[in-house]
């Protein structure tokens, strides 16, 4: 005879955690988005030009955004050294 499955229902108090998760977890990734974004708005919209084009400011906003937003990410989220 083969094992019956169950489905078991997530009580209320579990929902809302996976719910929070989700919340805190999608807005953490917006505004990790948005930084990249704003700054490419801001360059555009400023006309910043390094030789003539935009082309060389929006990569060196780019590449300086990512590791930007990373260590903003690890600062906020660094937990102190406990001794030992």
């Amino acid at each position: 005879m083969a094992p019956r499955t169950v489905a078991v229902l997530p009580d209320a108090e579990t929902a809302a955690l996976h719910a929070r998760v989700v919340t805190r977890g999608t807005r953490a990734t917006v505004l990790s988005l948005l930084v990249p974004v704003v700054l490419i708005v801001g360059v555009v919209v400023g006309d910043v030009r390094l030789g003539g084009s935009n082309w060389p400011v929006l990569g060196i906003v780019l590449t300086a955004s990512s590791p930007a937003v990373g260590g903003a990410w690890l600062w906020r989220r660094r937990r102190p050294v406990r001794g030992g």
